[in-house]
Formats: C-alpha cells, structure tokens, sequence
C-alpha cells in the first residue's frame, strides 16, 4: 500500500514537471514570434523625432539629523 501512494506521487511529479515544461517552451516560443527589432550597422547618422525621453535624477543625501536632511531636500 505504502509503494503505490509512492509511486502514485512520483508519477504525479513526473507527470506536472512534463506539462510544465510543455507550456514554459511554448510560451517561450510564442514570445519569441513577437520579436521584431532593427539592427543598424555603419557610419550614417541621420536626426529622428524622439516620443519618450527618460532623465533620471539622483538625490543622494546623508547626515545623522531628519530635520537637516528635510531642509536639504
């Protein structure tokens, strides 16, 4: 009795690390399909109309006082 619940249990693992693997690789696959990108070699360079611009900004201050740090800021 006790060998079949074991074994039951390890054809279960089996079994999901199978189906698993099955929709993590066609999922992968699927992503991949979506990949459109461009790739420039050479010397041209021509202006584009940028859309999105990011400028980050860090703020790094330390002192031993919360007042001090806040009148900083």
């Amino acid at each position: 009795m006790k060998n079949n619940s074991l074994l039951i249990a390890a054809l279960a693992l089996a079994l999901s690390t199978i189906i698993a693997g099955y929709f993590i690789g066609n999922m992968h696959k699927t992503g991949k399909e979506y990949d459109r990108y461009v790739q420039v070699k050479g010397l041209s360079e021509r202006e584009v109309q940028a859309d999105l611009a990011v400028w980050p900004i860090n703020v790094i201050l330390s002192g031993n006082d919360v007042k001090n740090l806040k009148d900083n800021i």
